[in-house]
């Protein structure tokens, strides 16, 4: 590959994600999950612990649909593994330490996620990207 070519990648792969490089948005996923992993270590009111999961739980998800790339020619947007896993397995967590109240504020949360994403594929819709 021509010295060009790489920095030409380079900068796509910059104009591409933005300020959220996807090892940053890592960073953060694993930093919210560790917070997740720590919340019934705070012993919270139930009410309290549950505003704190469902929180987390929303981080998680804005940082993967933060990076994500949304297309037209796909049902769902795409988004690195690693991000995307953050999230996957906060779920299991979730579930498991916090049981209804984890179950729920996730399902909440992906509901909104759900949410986000079809708002944003609408939108891709009214505003087609003009071929270069």
């Amino acid at each position: 590959m021509h010295t060009r070519n790489v920095n030409t990648a380079a900068q796509a792969s910059s104009e591409r994600w933005g300020k959220n490089q996807p090892d940053d948005v890592v960073t953060q996923q694993r930093a919210l999950f560790t917070q997740l992993a720590g919340v019934w270590n705070l012993q919270l009111t139930l009410e309290a612990e549950a505003q704190e999961v469902f929180r987390l739980l929303r981080a998680l998800a804005d940082n993967a649909f933060s990076i994500a790339v949304m297309e037209d020619s796909r049902i769902h947007p795409l988004t690195a593994k690693q991000v995307i896993q953050y999230w996957l397995d906060a779920k299991k967590l979730a579930v498991h330490l916090y049981a209804g109240t984890g179950a729920g504020a996730w399902e909440c949360v992906r509901n909104k996620l759900e949410e986000d994403i079809t708002f944003a594929r609408e939108l891709l819709q009214l505003n087609p990207a003009e071929d270069a």
